[in-house]
């Protein structure tokens, strides 16, 4: 298997074309892609193929009789399950207004009559690769996207009150936890972290607590006393409650080059983690 067969395997590419000797030659052109090669022999064959298959790309006459390539093509970019598949259009050296139609209605590329292989195959390849690229990057912000709701369920779940502070000391976020001690989440935002205790903590404290400080010099174990706002359901039993918090500086660089003088980076805040003790 060559270095084509092995970059595009798999991938689907639908041929329209009421010509068989097209058909032909456009098959044993493109056979060494490695491709799964699908056969229409006209625009409405087209469309009831395409309610079975949704390929990576389409490679389309512009002229055949009935639904011509370009009535199939509009159909295709109205259709929210196709409007991404890429058309490719054949056409005659001489059909430059049929060209500049296809372009406006959203295809991709051209190839003309007679075929030239290389360019065929060139053609085909180059998007190819965008449609591969494409479809590997949304499945990458897929797995983002799982992996954040992940993230997002499991601090929501958390026991310990998890919050970011901006550099100005105040919640940019705060989890469910808060709600035990009568705070709500939403309402915390904006305000300053000082609110949370009953009398101020001393200034180190609050370096501590707000720390830019990543790797070693984060802070650790850091007691605190949390007041216990008058609408907790506990609030008739506790007034305040000691927690033990961990926080961790957050910069606009990866925390490797914090302490490198020679790159340029932002402090963006702070993630606390407090646990009751």
């Amino acid at each position: 298997m060559d270095t084509a067969e092995k970059e595009f395997k798999g991938m689907r590419i639908v041929l329209v074309d009421d010509m068989p000797q097209n058909l032909d030659v456009l098959i044993g052109t493109l056979k060494e892609l490695g491709c799964n090669l699908f056969v229409a022999k006209s625009g409405e064959q087209a469309l009831e193929l395409l309610t079975r298959e949704v390929p990576d790309l389409i490679l389309m006459d512009i002229k055949m009789p009935g639904m011509s390539g370009l009535e199939v093509c509009k159909k295709i970019k109205a259709d929210p399950e196709l409007q991404q598949v890429p058309v490719i259009f054949i056409t005659a050296v001489s059909g430059v207004e049929d060209t500049l139609e296809a372009f406006r209605i959203g295809g991709a590329d051209y190839v003309t009559k007679p075929f030239n292989r290389e360019e065929v195959v060139a053609r085909v390849s180059n998007l190819l690769r965008l449609q591969k690229a494409l479809a590997e990057k949304e499945a990458l912000l897929e797995k983002f996207a799982g992996t954040a709701n992940l993230y997002k369920t499991i601090v929501e779940k958390a026991s310990e009150l998890i919050f970011e502070l901006n550099p100005e000391r105040q919640f940019i976020f705060a989890n469910s936890s808060f709600k035990f001690l009568g705070y709500d989440p939403v309402e915390l935002v904006g305000r300053s972290v000082n609110m949370l205790f009953p009398k101020p903590p001393s200034e180190d404290e609050m370096e501590r607590l707000a720390t830019k400080g990543v790797g070693p010099l984060t802070t650790v174990g850091l007691e605190l006393t949390v007041k216990v706002n008058e609408d907790s359901t506990i609030s008739g039993e506790l007034k305040e409650m000691r927690f033990s918090f961990d926080t961790y500086g957050l910069w606009s660089v990866p925390d490797e080059l914090v302490f490198k003088d020679d790159v340029k980076k932002k402090f963006l805040g702070t993630l606390c983690i407090g646990r009751q003790i």
